[in-house]
């Protein structure tokens, strides 16, 4: 493909020249077909072209998903960056994203205009035709930029990062799905991911490059049960979910069968192999991927094909290896000081590549990037170590950075955001659920604290998954020989 001609809504121009009348996607009871999903992006790209648009990056804030679909296709064929802000997030970080993208344009509909009274940036209404009555050609780029879409990873400054990745970084995925999986016209993908999680990207952009039905989780009702009642009640034939579901589900799974299931992927979060030994019994005609990469690394960089018996040999504390990389990339395992360590010793993964972002946004952390000979090296922050098969194992974080729901989070961030409101000692740890899922507690020293209500202030300024299950007083903080806070004790304290 050339890249030079490549934006994120080639893939889809392609499909809908071979399958017009399949269903591309299907959300809340209601088909858009690949004509009809086309001719809604060429009414939004006529639209941004009547308001001769000229800056690189556009905001997205909309809860209808097919219409953020439609707006991501149609910003991407324009050749501009979308930048997607979640309706649930706290106007707050949606307004430093807004400032810190310098977002000129936001595509809204009609429903959310007044939640964005308060952000900077000049906000347009979603065009309300649904015809299109032009002749149907596929457009051509109004602007000539790198950028693909800009998503915001946790900061340990209290300061989301800004991820520009480009198109030249997530090109590549795409040829490797295209070139190493059997993903057809025929087969039924399911989008459960926010717009603002890197993973979407590959949830409804590959099943829109193969001609293949695209199926949008409802809004409505609890999360982790829509999801297992749209595998079933869809026929779901490839879905990529966070490991914590299958937590939250695995009292269910006696009850659940999906023969449909032909491909299982798992990203973003370390994936138990006890877990997924009952989770295959529910998928018994699918193959089970476990998929790691991070933002940075545009989506996934390491792929493992999980088999039974040759997994729980692999695995180590429970946790199912993240594999080998992909073809464009390569990596380093290294200490402290980027020197390389020998086979079988954990270190610090570092990855180089061309799906590796050069640097984030305004080139702020410029530390997490550095270089071995000519090679750009990106930092992960992930522990890890080489197996004797070569598969890379995950060992746990470097630092305060862990996954929540499937997201990154920067432990430092809530805790900066904690100390800013109650001036005292904060310390944010992990502990594990009853249900074996992550939860955040917190811990305030030398201080009472009226939970509710600073979770309430929370609200205002994080997103959901980041604000602690737990927020405890406790008279001081316990310390280690090297003064200090020990998180192992703090992580035995039980709320």
């Amino acid at each position: 493909m050339d890249i030079s001609k490549f934006n994120l809504a080639t893939g889809f121009f392609a499909s809908h020249q071979k399958y017009p009348q399949n269903t591309a996607l299907f959300y809340n009871r209601q088909v858009y077909t690949y004509q009809f999903l086309l001719e809604r992006v060429l009414v939004i790209y006529d639209f941004l072209c009547q308001q001769n648009i000229q800056a690189p990056f556009i905001g997205i804030h909309s809860k209808d998903k097919a219409e953020t679909v439609a707006a991501i296709l149609a910003i991407s064929a324009y050749g501009a960056a979308y930048v997607p802000l979640n309706p649930q997030s706290p106007t707050q970080r949606n307004q430093f994203i807004v400032k810190d993208c310098g977002l000129k344009i936001i595509l809204t509909d009609a429903v959310l205009s007044n939640d964005l009274d308060t952000l900077d940036g000049k906000v347009l209404h979603l065009p309300s035709q649904k015809v299109y009555t032009k002749a149907i050609e596929y457009p051509p780029r109004k602007i000539e930029q790198d950028i693909a879409y800009v998503l915001y990873t946790s900061g340990s400054t209290g300061k989301p990062k800004g991820v520009p990745v480009s198109f030249e970084n997530i090109q590549p995925l795409f040829q490797y799905f295209d070139e190493q999986f059997d993903f057809n016209e025929k087969d039924r993908f399911l989008q459960v991911f926010e717009w603002t999680f890197d993973i979407s990207v590959f949830a409804l952009l590959t099943p829109l490059y193969k001609g293949a039905s695209c199926y949008l989780l409802p809004e409505t009702g609890i999360k982790f049960l829509n999801i297992l009642q749209q595998l079933k009640e869809q026929q779901i034939t490839v879905v990529c979910l966070v490991p914590s579901l299958l937590s939250l589900t695995q009292k269910y799974f006696k009850e659940l069968s999906l023969p449909k299931m032909r491909h299982c992927l798992f990203a973003g979060e370390a994936l138990p192999h006890t877990t997924l030994e009952e989770w295959a019994k529910v998928i018994p005609n699918s193959q089970i991927y476990n998929f790691y990469g991070p933002t940075e690394a545009a989506v996934f960089c390491t792929s493992y094909l999980w088999e039974k018996a040759t997994s729980a040999q692999e695995s180590i504390h429970d946790i199912v290896p993240i594999g080998k990389l992909l073809p464009n990339l390569e990596y380093q395992v290294v200490d402290k000081n980027n020197e390389k360590v020998p086979q079988g010793q954990i270190g610090e993964l570092c990855i180089t590549g061309k799906q590796v972002v050069r640097q984030y946004l305004h080139n702020i952390h410029p530390e997490k990037f550095f270089k071995i000979n000519t090679q750009h090296f990106y930092r992960t922050g992930d522990l890890v170590q080489v197996n004797q098969y070569n598969n890379l194992i995950y060992i746990g974080r470097n630092d305060e950075q862990v996954q929540i729901q499937g997201h990154r989070v920067e432990l430092k961030e809530i805790e900066y955001h904690l100390k800013k409101i109650l001036a005292c000692n904060v310390a944010v740890v992990v502990q594990k659920s009853k249900l074996g899922e992550n939860i955040l507690v917190a811990f305030v020293e030398g201080k009472e604290v009226n939970e509710v209500k600073l979770k309430k202030n929370l609200q205002q300024i994080l997103n959901v998954y980041m604000i602690p299950r737990h927020i405890m007083a406790i008279k001081k903080m316990p310390l280690n020989v090297n003064d200090k806070i020990d998180r192992k004790a703090l992580e035995k304290i039980q709320p």
